[in-house]
């Protein structure tokens, strides 16, 4: 790939009145980086950069660009995968707070069991961050298999402070959450309030029971 090269372009204020002429600084690295950002950011597919059409529209933009392949556009997003990723694990290794995690477990059409987890903690400006830590396929349903699997993220990120772990009623749940604060340490009031429960599911399964009666 060649370096950045400079050329100049004449920018104005929108009604052209006041028109005037610039360095502009063209950086093959930058362009490939907001490429792969924006495909990732709008959820785009990997084969629009082998469009015709989008290639064309590339060298009305800046003909000197050429569009990389989907192969190294996906080794690509990996790398920015991997770099914000590590970005993400020092801001929570040197947050000023403990870490909350939430966790949900679902299946799909396909009869295939994922589990999401969400980590929330205040950084030293006193922001509050939350963001997806974990979305893995899970094949152990039970209370210690989703314990081990929490467990594992944990380790993964470096968190070793948890404040609490909001999850849903299931009673998986409960064995998921006494396998945490067992073979967790530090925790606040030695784990006592480290489970917290939230109640959309039975609310939820409250309101449709009660509409069938009312309705039928």
């Amino acid at each position: 790939m060649k370096g950045a090269m400079d050329s100049f372009v004449i920018s104005h204020d929108g009604d052209g009145s006041k028109n005037q002429m610039r360095m502009h600084k063209f950086d093959p690295k930058q362009t490939r980086e907001k490429l792969v950002e924006w495909l990732v950011c709008d959820e785009l597919p990997f084969k629009l950069v082998q469009s015709k059409k989008f290639k064309e529209y590339n060298k009305t933009l800046e003909p000197r660009f050429d569009v990389p392949s989907r192969m190294t556009i996906a080794r690509d997003m990996f790398k920015l995968f991997k770099a914000q990723k590590d970005k993400l694990k020092e801001e929570v290794k040197t947050s000023a707070s403990r870490v909350s995690l939430t966790t949900d477990m679902w299946t799909s059409c396909n009869n295939t069991s994922y589990m999401c987890v969400t980590a929330h903690f205040i950084d030293k400006s006193w922001r509050l961050h939350k963001r997806i830590i974990s979305f893995a396929m899970v094949d152990d349903h039970r209370g210690e298999g989703i314990g081990q699997q929490l467990e594992n993220v944990c380790k993964e990120w470096g968190i070793d402070k948890i404040m609490c772990i909001t999850v849903d009623n299931a009673s998986a749940n409960d064995g998921a959450v006494g396998f945490m604060r067992s073979h967790g340490k530090n925790h606040v009031l030695e784990g006592h309030h480290l489970h917290v429960r939230y109640n959309n599911f039975p609310l939820s399964l409250h309101i449709s029971i009660l509409l069938n009666l009312l309705f039928g």
